[in-house]
């Protein structure tokens, strides 16, 4: 059932304010877990989030440095499948894409895939997204090259959902408005407000992803992990090649920090989160989602939730899956490329990427006295042979 979304519902939703997600899986994840047999990896993450901040893993222990008052606080799962352990993860990337930002205009570049390929993606998971991340970054280098006679630099982010947690995988990327040509090394910049084409950018993306996914016919599987065979395969690309892919480029961004701002809500991004949620009971789960075929009207969906856990497990990605990817001149292993650019942007002070301290965390006020800071004095482990294991 979709209805618009009920603006005078505050109450209810204030309500309701208290309800999430590991709620939802702790009290209902027993009524689809044996009827649709999901991995191990899938499993995993399930539990993890249901164990997050509950003493389940574990404990922190603070102490005001002021006061002396001590605070115990749930440790976090960490999995980044888990709404609630992003806001760190998002925060320490954008902080870091900030710092090694050139000083020029970044493109927001999405490309997109027909829904007729999500049966075979989803039962191809880790093949067909490396494919597609692939796929992006070959199409934005070479177009790169052609037309601008330069490399240029993306970050490529991949989604596997849309607004009402269906299946949609689809790649944001972050495109630099210009490159820098080796040999003579100067900087050259796109045109202004223009990237590449994105006609040439589509129908060069359509044919990468169909040529690739045909190579790997002999390791693609369907429904029941029976093998695709060739003509199955052939059957469901043909139509694709007359059919225009969707791969649109939007409008630079007023400054470079806005860009890696707004991308950052894409980056450590779950399916759907905390406060999206409006109301759950026995039955059904009721958020809210964006509706883009509707002039981006916010409206409100109820599912099942039975449904609404079955379709959040859709975007579970496979194990050890690199979701976010850094190439051409922005890649992580173009270090010289990047202090080239010292070199042609007086005014950038490039930083060698420093590892980060675990240990160091911003201070908290202490809810106590409201004057001193709260400090990590030790945690507590939770083990299997002993209640709890202290490390000070």
């Amino acid at each position: 059932m979709i209805t618009p979304k009920n603006k005078n519902n505050t109450v209810e939703n204030v309500r309701n304010a208290t309800k999430d997600i590991s709620d939802i899986f702790r009290k209902h994840f027993y009524k689809i877990k044996s009827k649709y047999r999901y991995p191990y990896h899938v499993l995993r993450a399930v539990e993890s989030i249901c164990q997050c901040r509950t003493n389940s893993l574990g404990t922190q222990i603070y102490k005001c440095d002021s006061c002396g008052e001590e605070h115990e606080i749930a440790m976090s799962c960490g999995n980044r499948h888990c709404p609630k352990c992003q806001h760190e993860k998002r925060k320490d990337w954008l902080d870091k894409q900030i710092d090694r930002m050139l000083p020029i205009d970044y493109f927001h570049v999405v490309f997109t895939l027909p829904d007729s390929l999500n049966d075979l993606i989803l039962h191809n998971q880790k093949i067909l997204y490396g494919v597609l991340l692939k796929c992006v970054k070959e199409t934005l280098i070479e177009l790169g090259r052609d037309r601008m006679r330069a490399d240029i630099g993306a970050i490529a982010i991949l989604h596997t959902w849309g607004q009402n947690l269906s299946y949609h995988p689809h790649v944001h990327s972050v495109v630099t408005g210009g490159g820098i040509n080796v040999d003579s090394k100067k900087w050259i910049s796109s045109k202004k407000g223009y990237l590449l084409p994105v006609e040439v950018m589509s129908t060069l993306f359509k044919g990468k992803f169909l040529s690739y996914t045909k190579e790997l016919q002999q390791k693609l599987t369907k429904k029941g992990k029976e093998k695709i065979s060739h003509e199955e395969l052939k059957d469901l690309l043909k139509p694709l090649y007359k059919k225009d892919w969707v791969v649109y480029s939007k409008k630079p961004f007023a400054n470079s920090e806005e860009v890696f701002k707004y991308m950052g809500n894409y980056t450590h991004r779950v399916a759907i989160n905390n406060n999206r949620i409006e109301n759950v009971d026995e039955d059904e789960v009721t958020f809210r989602y964006r509706d883009y075929k509707d002039k981006s009207t916010i409206k409100s969906m109820t599912l099942p939730v039975t449904e609404f856990m079955r379709r959040f497990l859709l975007h579970i990605l496979p194990p050890n899956f690199v979701k976010i990817r850094y190439f051409g001149i922005l890649a992580n292993s173009s270090v010289k490329m990047r202090e080239l650019c010292v070199g042609v942007f007086e005014d950038w002070n490039f930083q060698k990427d420093k590892a980060s301290d675990p240990c160091i965390k911003e201070s908290k006020k202490c809810v106590k006295c409201n004057m001193g800071n709260m400090m990590l004095i030790s945690l507590m482990y939770r083990s299997r042979d002993r209640p709890y294991t202290r490390v000070s």
